[in-house]
């Protein structure tokens, strides 16, 4: 209709809040970059990449995936998290149905070494999560949870961390599993149900 190309369409320097030194405003960024980068995976030829992998935290800790400590050391803010959530999917993506509000999304990955499933929220509202996972293959399996919000796995607001850590992890033998979750207004989990 206006005459463009058919080419592919890279928004560079994505990001979901303002250029702030706001602390908090890191979990907000990543919970929003999440919720457009999944929802940009069902259209074809859009690639999202988000502002920026490390920069001045006092200008850009909203956006900053990495800053450095005291003694040296290089670690993940939650836009950082964001980014390894998404490296941890696994190699095909799965059909996800269900209510999903705005501002929200859920990200269901398998291949033959398990599935992943990643729910963020930002929403701005506190979201519990009810997700259903059927069809796996018998036998044991562990589903291991990473959750990153204002407490957990944020060395911004809360305890420091300097990797992703492990929030829950739990033996399941079923072929249809169920995972839930309290989203903070601003948060996101990753489950990986892989067999034991």
């Amino acid at each position: 209709e206006l005459g463009l190309p058919d080419l592919p369409i890279h928004v560079d320097e994505y990001g979901f809040t303002d250029t702030t030194g706001v602390w908090t405003d890191s979990l907000k960024n990543a919970a929003g970059v999440l919720v457009a980068m999944i929802q940009s995976g069902d259209l074809p030829d859009l690639f999202i990449h988000p502002w920026c992998t490390y920069h001045n935290p006092k200008l850009q800790m909203s956006f900053t995936q990495y800053i450095t400590l005291e003694d040296g050391a290089i670690v993940p803010t939650p836009n950082g998290h964001a980014m390894r959530a998404l490296a941890l999917q696994k190699q095909s993506r799965l059909a996800v149905a269900g209510k999903i509000p705005y501002n929200t999304a859920v990200l269901a990955t398998g291949d033959n070494s398990g599935v992943a499933i990643l729910a963020t929220n930002a929403s701005g509202h506190p979201l519990p999560v009810e997700i259903a996972v059927g069809s796996l293959p018998a036998g044991d399996k562990v589903v291991t949870q990473y959750l990153v919000d204002r407490v957990h796995n944020n060395l911004l607001t809360g305890p420091q961390t300097r990797s992703l850590l492990i929030t829950e992890r739990k033996p399941l033998a079923p072929d249809r599993v169920q995972l839930s979750a309290v989203l903070d207004d601003y948060a996101f989990a990753l489950w990986l149900i892989e067999p034991a």
